[in-house]
C-alpha cells in the first residue's frame, strides 16, 4: 500500500504530491527506510509531511496498491501558525489639534510569521480631518520614509462618514515576529466643544508562516 498526500490550487487542478508512507513488504508501514507501525495497527500512526504548496485550497490523500478487503479511514490535520498582535491607540488634544497615536506589535511566538502586502488604515472620528502634511510612521523605531500615505473615507451602516489615513509600502507592508509599527497623525476638529473622539485602526494583508504566503488577514 502507498499513501500520498496531495494539494491542488483549486478543485480539478494538477495535484502536487507528497509521499506520506509505503508498505513495500508485509508487516509494517514505512516512509523510506523509517518504520512507523505494524501492518495491523495503522490507526495510531501520527506523522508530519512538510512542504505543502503555497496557496493550495484543496488537500487530499491518494491510496494505492490496497490488497486487503477492509475499511480504511485516513484523517489529516493542517496546523498553520497565525500571527498575534498587541495594539494600543491614544487620542489627545493640544493647541486646538487632535493627536492620534498608535502602536502595533507582532507578538507571534513563531519565527518568520507575520504579514506581507499589507496596509495600515486608521479610521478617524467623524469630526476629525487628518493633516497629511503633519504625520509620522515608524517601523522598529526607524522612520518608514518609503511608506506611502493617502486619505480615504469609510461609511458606517448608519451613513456616518469617517476620514481614513492609509499607510502602505516601505516597512509597513511586511513585518514579522517582534516588529513594531508606530504612527502619529495630527487632525483638525470640525465644530466646537468636542472633547471625545472615537478612532480605530486596522491592519489588512496576507499572512506568512516561515516566509510562505497563505491567505488574507484583517487584524
Amino acid at each position: 500500500m502507498g499513501v500520498n498526500l496531495y494539494t491542488q490550487q483549486q478543485m480539478g487542478a494538477a495535484k502536487s504530491l507528497r509521499s506520506a508512507g509505503d508498505t513495500p513488504r508485509e508487516g509494517g508501514f514505512y516512509r523510506g527506510s523509517d518504520y512507523f507501525a505494524q501492518g495491523h495497527d495503522l490507526c495510531s500512526v501520527l506523522y508530519e509531511v512538510s512542504g505543502l504548496d503555497q496557496g493550495a485550497s484543496v488537500f487530499g490523500v491518494d491510496i494505492t496498491r490496497v490488497s486487503w478487503n477492509t475499511q480504511l479511514y485516513i484523517g489529516a490535520a493542517v496546523d498553520i501558525a497565525f500571527p498575534e498582535f498587541e495594539a494600543r491607540q491614544t487620542t489627545s488634544i493640544s493647541d486646538g489639534q487632535v493627536i492620534v497615536k498608535g502602536t502595533i506589535t507582532n507578538t507571534s511566538e513563531q519565527e518568520n510569521t507575520g504579514i506581507y502586502g499589507g496596509e495600515l488604515m486608521v479610521t478617524l472620528d467623524p469630526n476629525l480631518t487628518p493633516d497629511l502634511t503633519n504625520y509620522s510612521i515608524a517601523v522598529n523605531g526607524n522612520s518608514a520614509s518609503g511608506a506611502a500615505v493617502r486619505q480615504g473615507t469609510v461609511t458606517d451602516a448608519d451613513g456616518t462618514v469617517h476620514n481614513t489615513v492609509i499607510f502602505s509600502g516601505g516597512g509597513v507592508s511586511s513585518w514579522f515576529k517582534g516588529d513594531k509599527i508606530e504612527y502619529t497623525i495630527y487632525c483638525r476638529i470640525s465644530g466646537s466643544g468636542m472633547t471625545r473622539f472615537d478612532n480605530r485602526d486596522q491592519f489588512s494583508g496576507f499572512f506568512k508562516v516561515r516566509r510562505s504566503g497563505y491567505g488574507a488577514l484583517d487584524r
